[in-house]
């Protein structure tokens, strides 16, 4: 998926943000409560994968119009790399989507 990450980037977003959170909190002279970083394997049967593969569908989903023509895909074909996507999501070995939690206070 480098398209996408590349295309994050172009339009001057970083990617890894998630992963720096706790650093952006200490930059902020916040109190660092809580960072965790998690994997979630999107191709298991479990409730939590499973929740995690729609939200990874929804995303790309919504983000049609940022990252269609980068994948080179045209409106009539963006449903057709969706549902290929979906697929793919569910192989072994499984995709992992990582995400970030990050608590702070004042």
């Amino acid at each position: 998926m480098y398209t996408v990450k590349e295309t994050i980037e172009n339009i001057g977003q970083d990617p890894y943000i998630a992963f720096k959170l706790d650093q952006l909190v200490k930059e902020q002279n916040l109190e660092l409560i809580h960072f965790e970083n998690k994997d979630v394997y999107l191709g298991k049967s479990d409730p939590l994968s499973k929740e995690f593969l729609w939200d990874v569908f929804s995303i790309f989903k919504t983000a049609q119009n940022l990252i269609q023509e980068p994948l080179n895909c045209t409106a009539e074909t963006f449903p057709l790399f969706l549902d290929k996507l979906y697929k793919e999501l569910q192989k072994q070995p499984d995709a992992i989507w990582s995400f970030s939690k990050c608590v702070g206070k004042k």
